[in-house]
This record gives C-alpha cells, structure tokens and sequence, in this order.
C-alpha cells in the first residue's frame, strides 16, 4: 500500500476507486492510500484547500474552493486534461472519463468518449449531481429527472418509469443507483451480483453509494412508526398435558388492519418450533394454541408482529421456565 498516510481521524468526506482511495480532511487536505502505479495517490502540491474528492481507477479528481479542479494520475486517455477550469461546484471520476458539475448547470466531460460516456445528451443545463461509473455517466436534473449517457448494454443508461423524484444518483461499474424523495432506492443495469436489487424493506433511505458491483445505501434512524402493527404477551404461557401449549398474546395497532403473527421457540439456541398466524386483526386479546413437546426448562420465546406488506414492524422477546407440566 502506498499514500500519504496521515492520521486516520478528522476526515470531512471519501471516495474509493477500483484500486485506491481517497479521504478528503476537514482542513482541506487529501488523504489517499492504496494502488499508486500511476501516481493516483499522489497529490500534487499544493495540497489544500480542497472542497471535494471522486476516486476513479487510475486516477483521481479533487475540486478546491476557488472552483478550480485538480486531476492526479493516469491520463492516458486525457481524463487529467480539464476543459475551461473553473467555475465548478461538483466532481465524478469514472473509470478513465471525468465530469464536473459547473455553478450555471451545465456538465463538463472529459477524458474517455468511448461508448459516448463523454457527450451529455440533450439540453445541457438544469443539472444539479453528477456520477461517473465504468463505461457511463449520470446526471440529476433539477426537476428530478434522471438524465444518462454513454454505455447501455447492460441497460446502465434505461432509468426505470417513472423518472421523477429523484434526489441523489450513484453510478457503478455497469450499473445505477437512484435514492427518491420518499427514500426508496431504484436500481438499474448490471445484477449479476444483486447489485440493483434493494433489499426489503426499500424505504428510509438517505443517502447511496455504488461500487464497481456492489452497492450501499445509508438509512435514516427514524422514530418508530406508531401505525404499525405491534405485539405484546399477556400473562405466561401455559404448558399442559402431553406438552400443549397456550400462549395469550395482544396486538396492538391501527382499527381495521389485520397483522400476521410469528411465534419463535428456542431453547439453548436451537430452535424447538415456529408457529404463523396470519390474519389477526388488531386492538384484540387473542389465543394461541399449540403442541411442541416441551419438557421442563428455560425456552427463549420471540413474538413477531408483521404488516400487510410482509415487513416486520416489532417484536418481544421473552423467557419462559417450564418447571412442571400442568395438567388440565
């Protein structure tokens, strides 16, 4: 490993490339490790006064305050070589291109056309994020459109209907990454890996990232949802003869909505048994009956409550002693 190995405390912002990486420091220097065949994690001096970092494959971008931008690297395919340099306010290093956002709106590309990853398409103005991924670049519109160009093989470049709400754009090797007002994400492109499947539940997100065949999003820690539905036991539960269990329990939640309810037994950390309930509606004592050949023990009991969209909203963890079978 190779880089300016400062400290590991004080950063402001990060990027990774394919190979190195980049921490940009809160008084406006650049901290970069990793791969440096290419002089990547080299900061030509001087180093301050930057603003904002983007790590490519062979190289890296760094914008400083004046609006200036500041490329070190490889240019073998000129993505050093910045046009009309000033005036900038965002940067996106993709694998051998480089854009940046100007103060008016407008995209600078530069470096590598191949694929036409460099030529914006369209009206170019009304910008307000960039992205650059592998053979593509993104860019967010102010109105909340998605605009992309470039490489589309793998439909990197076919954002999904309907192409409004978005709020922050990420690109990848060959895939990308939309986050909604309402903090869903949107995935697109190359899913080889499951690199544009969101997983369950898809909601309060608020920021996203993609690497070269993987992705990340960043959600909220939010207050709990008080119109989901809830569970709680009541009482103990009651083992009888033959091991037939009682378990009395209550779910709590908006008029008029049916819950599913998943009843967990474990005990030392294996699991005895799993009883689904489906279709019970809220605001009611309820009873569950069932068999599972307990003996006399300690049984860890977990209470799930989930919604209609099959996601769990909260659950109680409970443990039950069995000292003696009661008979009935």
């Amino acid at each position: 490993m190779q880089g300016t190995g400062s400290q590991q405390r004080d950063f402001a912002a990060i990027s990774a490339g394919v190979y190195h990486s980049l921490g940009l420091k809160k008084d406006g220097s650049v901290d970069c490790w990793g791969w440096n065949p290419y002089g990547q994690c080299t900061v030509p001096a001087p180093n301050s006064d930057f603003v904002a970092v983007s790590a490519g494959e062979q190289h890296s971008v760094g914008l400083k305050a004046d609006g200036r931008v500041v490329c070190w690297g490889s240019n073998r395919s000129g993505q050093r070589y910045v046009p009309d340099n000033g005036d900038f306010v965002a940067v996106a290093a993709g694998t051998f291109h480089s854009l940046g956002l100007k103060a008016d709106g407008r995209v600078v590309c530069w470096g590598s056309n191949y694929y036409g990853k460099g030529t914006v398409p369209g009206l170019n103005s009304g910008f307000v994020a960039i992205a650059a991924g592998g053979g593509h670049s993104l860019g967010l519109k102010a109105d909340g459109r998605v605009v992309c160009w470039g490489d589309d093989r793998l439909g990197q470049c076919t954002v999904p209907t309907p192409n409004c709400g978005f709020v922050a754009i990420a690109a990848g090797g060959d895939h990308s990454l939309g986050l909604k007002a309402d903090g869903s994400v949107v995935g697109w492109g190359e899913n080889s890996d499951d690199q544009s499947t969101v997983p369950a539940p898809d909601r309060g997100f608020v920021s996203i990232s993609a690497g070269y065949m993987h992705s990340l999003a960043l959600r909220s820690v939010a207050a709990p949802d008080t119109t989901a539905p809830t569970v709680r036991a009541l009482g103990n539960v009651t083992v009888g003869r033959g091991g037939k269990a009682r378990l009395r329990y209550r779910i709590d939640g908006p008029d008029s909505v049916l819950a599913d309810v998943t009843i967990r037994i474990t005990r030392n950390n294996r699991r005895i048994k799993t009883i689904r309930v489906g279709g019970r509606s809220t605001n009611r004592d309820l009873t569950c009956s069932f068999r599972c050949n307990l003996r006399c023990g300690t049984y860890s009991w977990r209470l799930y409550a989930t919604d209609a969209g099959g996601n769990q909203q909260a659950k109680v963890k409970a443990t039950v002693r069995v000292k003696r079978l009661r008979v009935r």
